[in-house]
């Protein structure tokens, strides 16, 4: 894994994220989000969530987020014809 840095910012309902690094391959920045939603469903099933509900609300915003890029990329297609 090559050396990077991800900084997330929540800020008035607001996400913002940033990545630096010389080389950021696929592999290890979907390492990097497996680690972060094992932080969230570590901290979701602390503050009483089932196993279930983590799993269900992880799924949806794994779904939503490849429906983005779908989205994304059909878009970007459409403005190079």
């Amino acid at each position: 894994m090559n050396d990077f840095r991800v900084t997330i910012r929540a800020k008035n309902g607001k996400i913002g994220i940033d990545a630096e690094g010389e080389v950021i391959v696929l592999e290890d920045l979907a390492t990097t989000c497996g680690i972060m939603q094992i932080l969230a469903g570590e901290m979701a099933l602390r503050q009483g969530r089932s196993l279930d509900d983590v799993k269900d609300a992880m799924l949806d915003i794994h779904l939503a987020a490849m429906q983005k890029l779908m989205d994304d990329q059909v878009e970007r297609e459409l403005w190079d014809e």
